[in-house]
């Protein structure tokens, strides 16, 4: 949808988005890893449920988006993920 002079552009937005993307995945699981845990001992945590959930919803939005068209978004959308994940796992309940 654009000239081939955006390539380098385009390829420089989506790389960095790919990659901080990734990063914000491994973070989720971890505090996926840590609810399921505190679930297993009998810990009630639906603070930590609940924002481990926006965090899911962020990033699954903006996988299924892409980052191509709108980086603002799509560094929006990281940004929520990221923290949702730290302020559940900052929960002491996950700790």
């Amino acid at each position: 949808c654009h000239e081939a002079s955006y390539l380098s552009f385009m390829n420089e937005w989506t790389s960095g988005i790919d990659k901080e993307a990734a990063l914000t995945a491994e973070a989720l699981k971890r505090g996926e890893a840590a609810l399921a845990t505190a679930r297993r001992a009998g810990r009630a945590v639906p603070g930590a449920e609940a924002l481990l959930k926006e965090a899911r919803d962020a990033l699954a939005l903006l996988k299924n988006a892409k980052g191509v068209h709108n980086p603002a978004a799509a560094e929006s959308l990281l940004d929520v993920a990221r923290r949702k994940t730290a302020e559940a796992l900052a929960q002491e309940a996950l700790r």
